[in-house]
């Protein structure tokens, strides 16, 4: 964009949103709430940033929490800053994360396939179920889902507790013989089955529970698989590396990071690792954190950055998007249950610019789910029937929504009976619902196995996918041969399920034939890059390495080659030693 068309729009910014993108120099901790134009701001700060030369777009980072936040940034990023916006790193956390361990692995060993994908809630439970040392337990009804809880809350802690001895079974043994002891109800909470804690799965994690979550994440690695703790867990311990804290520290100039409410301290760990003495901007908004359940500390976070990076505070608190009584209603509550909180984040009272005054919130109380139920009924009747669509009912749990849905039900058909029997006619229209969590649409048994063969065709190593597509499709397979090709014997012998599809296996019945035929001629070259980054989208090649061996390892042939790159090296010198002048 022009720097004089960017300076016109900016122009259109309110005195504290100027203030935001004006300040270059300084830390910023912004308290910004939905609709307080808090993504254009920044997105013009981003282009402020290049104009005035502080930091290229590749020095620029902007990390969120959530995809939908972070799709949004991309947008508005593109569109404020221009072509220069493609150089700009915008991505979600543990998007980041993903990208330190991807390329972390490259150059040294982590046990972590730099091929890896993220597995998702049901990927991992599947993996779960498969686990040779958890089959047993996880057959157990309801126990695989708890399984899988306990494991994410040890593998949450081990990161709290900071455990990494090099021995994750015993850190892990670790983590849960502490966890029981300071903070037993949390694992009781994670090991519940049908409603109540499961005293027998709790004593096989107090007594084995480290080699079962090892067990877990040796299945994971085996498939070339991350679980959303790996991510956050990993990424810490690369970057207590000084060597790689200072690599990634160094790669970024300025840093913004959005929706700092539901940080995690572990998160916030990770990120001061990252932030070193570069320029940093924390957004957020304390009272519109959802995540606590699960670690988020905004209270913890808030102050420690505004203790250990003397951020200057600016508070958006012009709304230009809720209207008038919707902002005033919330904004008292806040006022009333968090004084002192309120107080010091809003000097200035929140304001709502919208010219509309909206509609009047109505307050209700019910002795009884029946008698509530019937209230929304005879509301939604006064709706228009095209209207129906635009209604969502919320419930703090899914036992409540199938009773009022039952409540609805029950109304439905005696309304109808009555009138019918009184006037032959059926005045009120149909209330046609549904309940969200009842459709899970990816459990359903063939969705899983559609979505098992894009697995197989995203990650050849797979083999929880490969043996469930071979289990439901493939003649002549069952599950007596699956749990052969999956016994102890088989992983010993370095055989794995995916090796029956490989294409190798196809054309000589042997996954390593072709392997041993080339290492047999002198043939099998091991090969090897350096780049001038940590991006491979915009990485130029300055070294290409190779050396061919025989089939005793003996090295028959070498190639050392440098390039002369158009982009200087940066801070990938302190991964390769190759410097600029060298190249030249």
């Amino acid at each position: 964009m022009p720097e004089q068309e960017s300076e016109k729009q900016r122009e259109q910014l309110n005195e504290k949103q100027l203030e935001v993108v004006n300040e270059l120099e300084n830390n910023i901790l912004l308290i910004a709430s939905a609709g307080t134009g808090k993504t254009n701001t920044l997105a013009y700060r981003i282009a402020h940033i290049i104009e005035e030369k502080k930091a290229e777009g590749k020095e620029i980072a902007c990390l969120t929490f959530t995809n939908k936040a972070c799709s949004e940034m991309k947008a508005r990023v593109m569109d404020v800053v221009g072509e220069a916006a493609n150089d700009v790193t915008i991505k979600t956390f543990h998007g980041f994360c993903y990208e330190i361990i991807r390329q972390e692995s490259k150059h040294r060993d982590i046990g972590i396939s730099a091929d890896s994908i993220i597995y998702d809630e049901e990927d991992c439970l599947e993996i779960i179920k498969n686990v040779p040392e958890m089959t047993d337990m996880a057959a157990q009804t309801g126990w695989a889902g708890a399984i899988q809880k306990i494991i994410a809350l040890v593998k949450e802690y081990r990161g709290e507790y900071d455990y990494f001895s090099g021995e994750p079974s015993d850190d892990y043994q670790r983590v849960i013989d502490r966890l029981l002891t300071e903070n037993g109800q949390r694992f009781s909470d994670a090991s519940r089955v049908n409603w109540k804690s499961c005293t027998d799965l709790i004593m096989e994690f107090q007594n084995r529970g480290g080699l079962l979550v090892s067990a877990y994440d040796n299945a994971l690695r085996m498939a070339h698989g991350m679980d959303f703790c790996d991510l956050i867990n990993i990424a810490y311990e690369l970057l207590k590396n000084p060597e790689v804290q200072v690599a990634w520290s160094s790669y970024f100039k300025y840093w913004c990071i959005d929706e700092v409410q539901d940080t995690s301290r572990l998160e916030y760990s990770v990120l001061e690792r990252l932030f070193g003495q570069n320029n940093v901007i924390m957004c957020g908004d304390f009272f519109q954190t959802i995540y606590e359940w699960r670690g988020s500390q905004p209270d913890l976070i808030f102050d420690r950055f505004y203790g250990e990076y003397q951020p200057r505070l600016v508070v958006f608190n012009k709304n230009y998007r809720s209207t008038r009584i919707l902002l005033d209603s919330s904004y008292y509550y806040l006022k009333k249950r968090f004084p002192d909180k309120v107080t010091n984040f809003f000097p200035d009272d929140a304001l709502a610019m919208s010219d509309n005054e909206g509609e009047r919130i109505v307050h209700a109380t019910f002795r009884d789910t029946y008698i509530e139920a019937d209230w929304i009924y005879n509301t939604l009747q006064r709706l228009k029937p095209q209207d129906l669509s635009k209604v969502c009912i919320l419930t703090r749990s899914n036992v409540y929504n199938k009773r009022l849905s039952n409540c609805f039900s029950k109304i439905m058909e005696t309304r109808q009976r009555n009138q019918m029997l009184q006037k032959g006619v059926f005045d009120d229209f149909p209330l046609e619902f549904m309940l969200v969590d009842e459709f899970h649409f990816f459990r359903r048994q063939e969705i899983k196995d559609v979505l098992a063969v894009f697995n197989m065709l995203v990650n050849e190593w797979d083999d929880t996918s490969i043996c469930r597509v071979a289990k439901e499709y493939a003649k002549g397979i069952g599950a007596r041969t699956i749990d052969k090709l999956q016994s102890e014997e088989a992983v010993a012998l370095g055989i794995r399920p995916s090796d029956m599809v490989h294409p190798s296996t196809l054309k000589y019945d042997e996954p390593f034939e072709m392997l041993r035929r080339e290492l047999e001629r002198g043939n099998v070259v091991v090969f090897d890059v350096e780049s001038t980054g940590l991006d491979t989208s915009r990485d130029e090649i300055i070294q290409i390495a190779a050396i061919r061996i025989d089939r005793t390892g003996k090295v028959l042939d070498k190639l050392n080659l440098f390039l002369k790159a158009t982009k200087s090296v940066g801070q990938s010198v302190n991964t390769h030693h190759i410097t600029d002048e060298q190249l030249q």
